[in-house]
């Protein structure tokens, strides 16, 4: 994290004291923490939380600012006032973030949830789970308060697990890949391999429509955002825009030429689905409008369930790349993994002997 800046406190006490004015709930100031896997991607685990708002009072805001406000114009609120909320969030706000020195820290503090919840025989099944567990590994490591901005934390454990990470982050890979029993990597599931095979087939199966779809919001996406100078985060903004606004004003059109396709080659589609189409173009006007209408909108869902298939097979086949790469490893690799590992997985041993001796 950065230091805050006071805009946005000196925009909240404004707020606080136009609701005065206006007789009007009180506002306040709510710190969410935003956790991603990989804030780059557009698909990616994501987990979002609330901490306890940071509540104003009234007796907080001078009285010149509430009078200011209600006429229209501005006065500076006390500069007492604005430091103090802007160091209560700084103080509040780094619990909900990595609040970790590089992302070689915030990777070893996930693998070391990994492997912990592994020892312990609870292994960890979500990204929240992940997410709590990481930051239960950095509150050892580093106990509250801490120094801002965070400092590496030099300890045996810190770098195993450092090195560990940054080894499986060259291939792609992170705690998620490591074998429940903390030995080595895991191997592929045949149950996944069956469920992805099918997830494949499926996203293979419906590719003409989530490919005619998605492909001009896909292509605009990535030109977007690769032109962007601002940040991965940006890029991931621009793609975000491609696609909402892609579906509201391209899916229209791309239905209209589906359906001018249905009704123009309605006897060769007939011929190879065996399904009759007649009701496109024969009976009574009302009839082939309420027709046309009901594809029209029929369109629509197909364009939302064919994008559902396409995650899930994507999803399919990143998995299916990560065991190719877990297979793939030499074993001078898994015997440095290792190395690093039985070292973390000897000092969990020791601590819980530790425990095990302090409670009896």
């Amino acid at each position: 994290m950065i230091r805050f800046r006071t805009g946005p406190i000196r925009t909240v006490l404004a707020a606080a004291a136009l609701a005065i004015a206006d007789n009007m709930p009180m506002p306040y100031i709510q710190p969410v923490g935003l956790h991603f896997r990989r804030r780059e991607y557009f698909r990616t685990d994501q987990y979002i939380e609330f901490a306890e708002p940071l509540m104003i009072q009234p007796s907080q805001i001078p009285q010149t600012l509430i009078e200011a406000v209600k006429e229209g114009n501005w006065v500076e609120p006390p500069e007492e006032v604005v430091f103090q909320f802007r160091d209560q969030l700084q103080s509040v706000l780094p619990q909900y973030t990595p609040d970790a020195p590089t992302w070689d820290d915030q990777a070893a503090y996930h693998l070391l949830g990994h492997l912990r919840a592994n020892h312990d025989q609870q292994p960890l099944n979500s990204w929240k789970d992940e997410v709590l567990a990481a930051r239960r590994e950095r509150e050892q490591l580093a106990p509250s308060p801490r120094e801002f901005p965070p400092q590496p934390i030099d300890v045996e454990r810190m770098a195993h697990a450092r090195q560990a990470a940054i080894l499986l982050n060259q291939f792609g890979l992170d705690g998620r890949d490591i074998h429940v029993s903390n030995q080595g990597l895991r191997k592929f599931s045949p149950i996944k391999l069956v469920q992805g095979t099918l997830a494949l087939m499926l996203m293979l199966l419906t590719s003409p429509v989530w490919v005619t779809a998605f492909g001009i919001q896909l292509i605009a996406g990535r030109l977007l955002g690769d032109l962007t100078d601002e940040g991965l985060d940006a890029r991931t903004s621009y793609q975000f825009l491609a696609a909402f606004f892609g579906s509201l004003f391209i899916w229209p059109l791309i239905a209209t030429g589906w359906l001018v396709a249905a009704i123009c080659f309605e006897n060769d589609i007939s011929t190879w689905s065996n399904v009759e189409l007649n009701a496109l173009h024969e009976g009574p006007l009302q009839q082939i409008l309420s027709a046309w209408l009901i594809g029209y909108v029929i369109l629509f869902f197909l364009f939302f369930l064919s994008g559902h298939s396409f995650a899930r097979g994507w999803d399919a086949w990143v998995d299916c790349r990560k065991a190719l790469t877990r297979l793939s490893f030499n074993q001078s690799t898994r015997d440095q993994l290792q190395l690093h590992l039985d070292e973390l997985t000897s000092q969990f041993d020791e601590s819980t002997a530790k425990g095990s001796v302090q409670t009896g």
